[in-house]
């Protein structure tokens, strides 16, 4: 599922199908566009600033696929048992992780840029080994963007360089979900750690620890809002009978 961040349409993608569908002015809804993948979708995002004519790139295994309404979905890219691993777009570009071929020495995980009107790859991005889980376009400064990566590194790109600006350490586990603006990242893992960098200098500024993954994170100037959900949708101690539901409402 996919919200759109400029007004009421909302995507939702099962097994082939992507349907998107938004309210009208007396707060009705309905759909808007439906398209059929040819593979099983497994990430979705609206494309903003789109003028009224909603738009979508999905990662179905191994393929993306740009959708707009009035079209057929078009490829953007394929490479067989190459799986896309993480999605995000920008006004008019999306970018995904791949995972490369361990036994291809110049096959390794990398991030792809692409502008979806020329359906062209703009720009090709490496990293240390390990899959890229989590990146984020949408919210980064002009020509930047954050990723995570399943050995615990946040890295910073300059989309006009093919290596990060910026490489940060300080996960136990994998990285979940990244966040930057010009001078600091937010990042979130898989143990439950939040951390906090000043990507100019490199270093930690803070860390707090909660008792699930963190799945979302969102900051602005003044606050900063995570979510933790757990892996196990019904852990131990989350049964109506249990007298302290704490730890799993945080």
């Amino acid at each position: 599922m996919a919200l759109s961040t400029e007004g009421a349409t909302i995507a939702t993608a099962s097994g082939f199908q992507v349907k998107v569908e938004s309210a009208n002015d007396k707060g009705y809804w309905g759909a808007l566009a439906e398209f059929e993948i040819q593979k099983w979708v497994s990430l979705l995002r609206l494309m903003p600033q789109t003028s009224g004519c909603p738009a979508a790139v999905v990662a179905a295994e191994d393929a993306i696929y740009f959708l707009k309404e009035g079209g057929p979905a078009k490829v953007l890219h394929c490479v067989y048992s190459q799986p896309v691993t993480c999605l995000d777009v920008s006004a008019k570009e999306a970018a995904f992780g791949v995972r490369g071929q361990g036994w291809l020495i110049n096959e390794t995980n990398k991030i792809l840029l692409y502008n979806v009107e020329t359906g062209q790859c703009v720009t090709q991005l490496g990293g240390p080994m390990g899959d890229f889980t989590c990146l984020n376009l949408q919210e980064s400064p002009p020509h930047m963007l954050v990723a995570g990566n399943k050995v615990r590194r946040v890295m910073v790109y300059d989309l006009r360089r093919s290596e990060p600006v910026a490489s940060l350490c300080g996960h136990q586990l994998g990285v979940s979900v990244v966040q930057m603006d010009d001078w600091k990242v937010v990042s979130g893992g898989e143990e439950g750690l939040v951390c906090v960098w000043d990507q100019r200098m490199g270093s930690k500024l803070w860390e707090m620890h909660a008792r699930h993954p963190i799945r979302h994170v969102s900051f602005n100037s003044h606050s900063l809002i995570t979510a933790n959900v757990p892996n196990e949708k019904t852990p131990r101690g989350a049964s109506i009978t249990d007298d302290d539901l704490t730890a799993h409402r945080r």
